[in-house]
Formats: structure tokens, C-alpha cells, sequence
């Protein structure tokens, strides 16, 4: 609460970084006491793959430094991890792109192309961008695997939330 005055994404990375694993400290001990279920949406990769990476141009190593210290926080939870992909999340993401505005376009471009991956790769535009999201793919599968994390694997392909939430139930039911 006193850690910072503003939303917690308008801070510098590496600022949020220590803020957001002692705090993760805190709730997971929390968590071990009472019989809720949590739902961390992208908070295990997605998110922090995407603003140490992309957006504050970490290194791979202090990126995983920064996921290893929050895996610790999850690997002795009773947890499960889902993974939703799509076999054409490329093209998915192209027309995502193309239905929307200049705006939306222009930021996707500059803030992907000037990652230090699009940066050490010259990546411009459309394709750049595409590039960049390939190797953030790649870095969140890879992440998976140095986590030793065993992700029930979703497709997504035919985007039918009603059929995933039934397939999630379906699966904790079972582990319950």
C-alpha cells in the first residue's frame, strides 16, 4: 500500500520487480492457510517475460533470475498451470493488428521493434513486431521447461472460452 503512489505499472521495472516479490512473499505465505483458489492471469510468464524483456530490455538471465525467484513462491503451492496457445496465434495476432487503429499499430511496432531484441535484430514494422512475438513465444516455452513446470496444455485455436472453462473445471475437479 505505501510502496508506491500510482498504479504499479507506471513505475520502473526494476523497481516493481522488488516490490512485487516481496509482496508475492507475503500472499503465498498467506495462501497456505485457508483452502481458496487463485487465478494468476499471465503473472507466472507472460507478464513479467513482457516487461522485463520487451519493455525494459532485461537480459534473458535477469529475467529468469527474476521468474526462478517467483517460481519459488509457487513450487511447494498445490498448483496447477494452464497454457493456452493457438496453433495460428501468428495470424491471430496479425488481425488483432489490422482491426485496429494507427495508434494501437504504431505502439505495437515501437515498443516491440525497440526491444533489445528487435533493436539487435534491426526489426522494423509489421514483421518485426511478428518477430519479436515468435521469440517471446519461444522464451515463455523454454521458461516452462527450465521451471520444471508441467502446464495443462490448452488450444485455444478455435477462441470458445465456454469449452476452456469447461475443460478447466473438468481438470481441477479431478485433482481435488
Amino acid at each position: 500500500q505505501n510502496d508506491i503512489t500510482n498504479d504499479i505499472w507506471s513505475i520502473e521495472y526494476r523497481d516493481c520487480i522488488s516490490i512485487v516479490e516481496n509482496k508475492c512473499e507475503d500472499f503465498f505465505a498467506d495462501t497456505y492457510k485457508n483452502e481458496e483458489i487463485y487465478i494468476f492471469d499471465c503473472g507466472l510468464l507472460q507478464r513479467p517475460i513482457f516487461y522485463s524483456m520487451i519493455m525494459s530490455n532485461f537480459s534473458e538471465e535477469a529475467t529468469f533470475s527474476h521468474l526462478l525467484k517467483m517460481y519459488g513462491n509457487f513450487e511447494n503451492l498445490p498448483c496447477q498451470l494452464f497454457y493456452l496457445e493457438s496453433r495460428d496465434y501468428m495470424s491471430d495476432f496479425e488481425s488483432i493488428y489490422r482491426s485496429r487503429g494507427s495508434g494501437y499499430r504504431d505502439s505495437i511496432e515501437r515498443v516491440w521493434n525497440n526491444s533489445k531484441y528487435g533493436m539487435e535484430k534491426k526489426l522494423k514494422g509489421l514483421e518485426g513486431a511478428m518477430e519479436v512475438l515468435e521469440y517471446f513465444r519461444e522464451l515463455k516455452e523454454r521458461f516452462l521447461l527450465e521451471l520444471n513446470l508441467s502446464p495443462v496444455i490448452i488450444d485455444n485455436t478455435k477462441k470458445e472460452p465456454d469449452l476452456i472453462r469447461n475443460k478447466i473445471r473438468e481438470i481441477l475437479r479431478e485433482e481435488s
